[in-house]
């Protein structure tokens, strides 16, 4: 009897032992895959946190002067942006903007030459759109009060950055701003200016230079407007499908007060009532015979030129990159 008892106790404690056994087994193979799970868990999160990162730097603001500088820059709303050749009135159209108490337009803030490469940023992405950030909220209080903060970029700069810094990249870190495209209809006068601005350094002033005149190499006139026609064709390609309005310098200077009212409309400001004033004047003679010393010469070129050439409307051309119409060509 007690051999049975016995028997019958032993073979009931194996059955206990192996069961318990088997609960080890199951809460160690538990806690492995456990831990697993954690690490796993931990080095996503970390991948995770370092593309949140990336991210933030290349494509929102970097909070550096406060917190405002960075809730602003996602408001598309309360930023603008003007892109634009030289010699077509951008300064004019700037301070003429900020006449406006709700606007704050800066000058070039990405100038390549004269402030990123000074500053030591140029070719750096990420430090490029921190400055930018900065710049745009210098005026705290612009930045608090959600008003309008715009600023110049020009063509030639955009092509300067593009090998690590697109357009696109730019207007998404600023909150995909509302776009003034600004050209100048006469590419003659485009480029006589510029060729005076050579001649004498002198960009922007509140005195005339009444008695400046080059001489004008046709050649590179064309080429010139090859380089700025292709340049407007890869802006317009890439801002295609963004809110943009179109002015030319001729309209700004023969409709000034309809045309800054119409801009200050489109960005989102209240009309305003009050003097436009500017410190900003022509600077070289109106008329081409003034400014060509060799107009003789070239005024025969003007005659054989095609359109295309001596005009430029972005507003109105269905492809800004050829020269000839189908028209001229038929």
């Amino acid at each position: 009897m007690g051999f049975i008892f016995v028997h019958t106790l032993l073979r009931f404690l194996r059955s206990k032992v192996r069961d318990v056994m088997q609960l080890i087994i199951i809460s160690i193979l538990i806690y492995i895959v456990y831990q697993q799970r954690q690490s796993y868990d931990r080095r996503i999160g970390n991948e995770r946190i370092k593309n949140e990162e990336h991210t933030f730097e290349h494509t929102t603001v970097v909070e550096t002067r406060s917190e405002i500088a960075s809730k602003s820059t996602r408001k598309s709303s309360n930023h603008f942006l003007i892109i634009s050749n030289g010699r077509a009135g951008t300064h004019f159209m700037m301070n003429l903007l900020n006449n406006h108490p709700d606007v704050k337009m800066y000058d070039e803030l990405l100038q390549t030459k004269m402030l990123l490469k000074p500053k030591g940023i140029m070719g750096n992405k990420t430090a490029i759109l921190k400055y930018l950030s900065e710049e745009l909220c210098k005026l705290k209080t612009f930045c608090e009060q959600n008003k309008k903060i715009g600023f110049i970029l020009l063509n030639w700069q955009i092509s300067n950055l593009a090998p690590f810094l697109s357009l696109n990249d730019i207007l998404k870190h600023i909150g995909n701003p509302k776009v003034i495209v600004q050209y100048r209809l006469n590419t003659l006068l485009s480029y006589s200016s510029l060729q005076i601005i050579k001649e004498n350094g002198v960009i922007n002033a509140n005195i005339s230079n009444k008695n400046v005149s080059v001489e004008i190499n046709w050649h590179k006139f064309e080429n010139y407007v090859i380089r700025k026609r292709t340049e407007w064709g890869d802006t317009l390609k890439c801002i295609s499908n963004r809110t943009k309005t179109y002015v030319s310098y001729e309209e700004l200077v023969a409709e000034q007060n309809l045309c800054i009212s119409r801009i200050f409309k489109y960005i989102g400001v209240a009309e305003y009532h009050g003097k436009f004033g500017t410190r900003i004047t022509k600077l070289n003679p109106t008329s081409l015979e003034e400014r060509i010393s060799n107009y003789a010469e070239i005024k025969q070129y003007i005659k054989e030129a095609p359109k295309k050439l001596l005009q430029l409307n972005l507003a109105t051309e269905k492809d800004v990159t050829t020269l000839y119409d189908d028209a001229e060509i038929n």
